[in-house]
């Protein structure tokens, strides 16, 4: 997981910008329980794009029981 998150975030040295590296930190973020920085990636993520990162933002609310967030986002954004 530590290989997966230094890569990401030198990918976002790089690209600043680049979703998959926002998705891939963040999943990872969340596969290790940190869960404030995944929702705090996924909430970057969905900011930028916002058709391909809302559905990543709504799962990771979901599992980090966020749920109130997750149905916020999910009637505004569906």
């Amino acid at each position: 997981y530590e290989e997966a998150i230094q890569e990401a975030l030198k990918s976002l040295e790089i690209q600043e910008d680049y979703p998959v590296s926002y998705l891939v930190l963040g999943s990872t973020y969340l596969n290790i329980g940190r869960k404030e920085e995944a929702i705090k990636v996924h909430q970057k993520l969905a900011e930028l794009y916002p058709d391909f990162g809302t559905p990543y933002l709504c799962l990771t609310y979901i599992a980090t029981d966020h749920r109130e967030e997750a149905e916020k986002l999910l009637i505004v954004s569906f």
